[in-house]
């Protein structure tokens, strides 16, 4: 009898563990839903950028396994996205899905449970969405010298155009100086009226998860957003005097008073006049940023720039417009003046020193002639130049010899002792 007892008793406990399993195979997971920040926040089917996707858990499970696709089928010709290895109830694509919408959506997102015996659920319902570009950019009030716009969430840069210079400025902050504008013409019809449009650029990002290849089927990604309406921006004549910083402005302003909000990206930097310390007046600017209130360790040196606004840029200094200049000059003639007078900077006291620098001379000469003023106007910016050095910050065309006088004498202290020699 106790024998036929044990037995029954193991009939019940493997029919109890039969239906176990069936109903784990069968008891898909639940709640599905894709999330940007929080797993809580209110339900969406739309997203600017990859967004993260969580459901309830399945008690017992071991892992999950999770999959994208362009298709509610999920035919393999169709799947972007697999990872089979999640260990917890929330997944997080570590790719960059396309812009792409559809009726009723476009892409769709399924998930399962595994088991330690190697068993799985069904595949849960699938959760449909759409990936839709993100709104241009709005422009921000903004300060003389600076374009400002409104953040796009999700974007790693922004490529600002500016129309009246036919020029296309990457950046990743959302400021941006108008150095193509106030460098060396500070006049109304330059700086008066600026008109630019921007759009957001984002990274493309193809690693998948644990598996550690590019996106599944080769699905393109483009990585700019829409270009914003035509916007204009308008600039105050300049105003001189005794420089005077103003404070910096990202999508906050701050003037450095304890009160001020601190910056979440790289801001502009701000200033109103044209004087330094001496009175010496100039044209051109370079922001130095220091660790301590008395200005003794430099952890950041801008570029240089013309203007009341300095915003930093990934790569690119400054380079000389290429339009005609305020006096009707070619920029390119005006160029080449700039790095004449530098070499004539160069060669103040030697001139009889070496017949070398004779081919210079009648270059300078032929300069003086054809732009008369504009060789004195030059010579007063280089001359105020910050450092005196480091000719390679003003782009000129002074063909193949004088460039390598310009290579050659860079330092003045260098030639004086090298003429004494001799």
């Amino acid at each position: 009898m106790r024998i036929v007892r044990v037995a029954a008793a193991l009939a019940v406990a493997a029919l109890i563990g039969a239906v176990h399993a069936s109903v784990a195979a069968n008891a898909a997971p639940t709640g599905l839903h894709g999330f940007l920040l929080r797993t809580d926040e209110p339900a969406q089917t739309s997203f600017s950028r990859t967004p993260a996707f969580a459901w309830n858990p399945v008690p017992g499970a071991l892992r999950y396994e999770f999959q994208l696709s362009l298709s509610d089928t999920f035919r393999d010709n169709s799947v972007i996205y697999s990872d089979l290895s999640v260990a917890a109830p929330v997944e997080a694509p570590g790719i960059t899905l396309p812009w792409i919408t559809g009726d009723p959506h476009s892409l769709y997102a399924r998930v399962r449970a595994m088991f330690p015996d190697g068993t799985a659920t069904a595949w849960s319902d699938s959760f449909g969405f759409d990936m839709v570009p993100p709104t241009p950019p709005t422009p921000m009030a903004g300060y003389p010298g600076v374009l400002r716009w409104t953040p796009v969430e999700g974007a790693a840069a922004y490529e600002v155009w500016l129309i009246d210079v036919k020029k296309f400025v990457p950046t990743t902050t959302n400021v941006l100086d108008e150095r193509e504008f106030y460098t060396f013409h500070e006049a109304a019809n330059w700086i008066g009226t600026i008109r630019w449009r921007v759009r957001a650029i984002r990274d493309d990002i193809q690693f998948t998860g644990n598996t550690g290849t590019n996106r599944y089927n080769k699905i393109p990604v483009v990585q700019y957003g829409a270009w914003s309406p035509i916007y204009s921006s308008t600039n105050a004549a300049r105003s001189g005097g005794p420089i005077k910083l103003l404070g910096t402005v990202s999508d906050v302003y701050s003037d450095g008073s304890p009160a001020s909000p601190a910056h979440k990206i790289m801001p502009a930097f701000m200033w109103t006049g044209n004087q330094a310390l001496d009175g010496t007046t100039a044209e051109l600017y370079r922001v130095y940023g220091f660790s301590d209130k008395q200005c003794l360790n430099p952890v950041f040196i801008g570029s240089v720039v013309g203007g009341p606004a300095y915003a930093p840029r990934p790569y690119g200094s400054l380079v000389l417009p290429t339009a005609d200049d305020r006096s009707g000059h070619p920029g390119r003639q005006r160029q080449l003046v700039l790095g004449l007078v530098f070499v004539r900077l160069l060669l103040v006291g030697r001139r009889q020193a070496s017949g070398r620098h004779a081919h210079l001379e009648r270059r300078l000469r032929r300069a003086d002639r054809r732009l008369g003023h504009r060789v004195a106007e030059g010579r007063l910016l280089l001359d105020r130049r910050p450092g005196g050095r480091g000719a390679a910050e003003l782009p000129c065309d002074l063909g193949r010899d004088a460039g390598r006088a310009l290579r050659r004498h860079r330092d003045p202290r260098h030639e004086h002792r090298r003429l004494q020699r001799r």
